[in-house]
Order: C-alpha cells, then structure tokens, then sequence
C-alpha cells in the first residue's frame, strides 16, 4: 500500500520583538492600557455620574437634576410643559384622553417626570392641541 505524505503548515519560530510587535496581541501594553495591573480611568464620567444621581448617591446637588419648562401659546391653544429627568411623575391635562394617555404611559415607563397643562380649541378638533403639545 502507498502512504499519502500530510500536508502540513510551514512552522516558522518568531522571535521576542516579532511577538510584541504582532497585532491584536493581548499580552503587548497598548497606548492607553493601564500597565501592572493598575486599573482604566473610567471612560464616560458624565454618564457615571447620571447613573450616580439615579441611584441616589451621595453628593448629588440639586443643581444636577435637569429639568425644563416650556410655555407655548398659539392663536389656537396654550401649553405648558415640564420635563425633569431625574424625578419621575406626572400630571398630564389635555382635553384629550388619548394623547393623556400616551404621554402618562411615555412618563412612568421612562422614568422621567411630566407635567403637562394644554388648553385648546378641542370642541372644534383635537388636532391642534396635539399638534403643539
């Protein structure tokens, strides 16, 4: 019987430096990376201090809570919104119960705090009213 002969890789040894220098290693210090074990900054100091300020955290001023009030009057209806991110609630008065509805339901399942007071002319259509809030 004949033998088939395998055909095999080429095994090439590389040196020390050829190893540091290979891409994508994760043994190799890379610009940036902490060296002996000494932790990374944290990256988004903004978001870590939002996810501070949700949890209650201490040290979080009041000057952090964003908040915002935004009055509009048109010849058609007049609203007043308030938004604050960091405190959930909310107060919503239309005129109509759908729109109520769907900003109550965007309020507690986003967990921002909504106070919404809109008056219109509804007797004649809602669409205004929806339109500006």
């Amino acid at each position: 019987m004949a033998t088939r002969k395998k055909a095999g890789r080429k095994k090439t040894t590389a040196t020390a430096a050829a190893r540091r220098a290979a891409p994508g290693r994760s043994d190799t210090p890379a610009a940036g990376k902490p060296k002996d074990g000494a932790t990374a900054p944290r990256r988004n100091d903004a978001a870590a201090a939002s996810r501070r300020r949700k949890r209650g955290a201490k040290g979080a001023a009041t000057a952090d809570i964003r908040r915002a009030e935004v009055l509009r009057e048109t010849s058609e209806t007049r609203i007043l919104v308030r938004v604050a991110l960091e405190e959930p609630g909310y107060s919503i008065v239309t005129g109509v119960p759908f729109l109520d509805h769907m900003l109550e339901t965007l309020s507690r399942h986003s967990g921002i705090g909504l106070t919404v007071e809109a008056s219109g002319d509804t007797l004649i259509d809602d669409h205004h009213t929806v339109e500006d809030v």
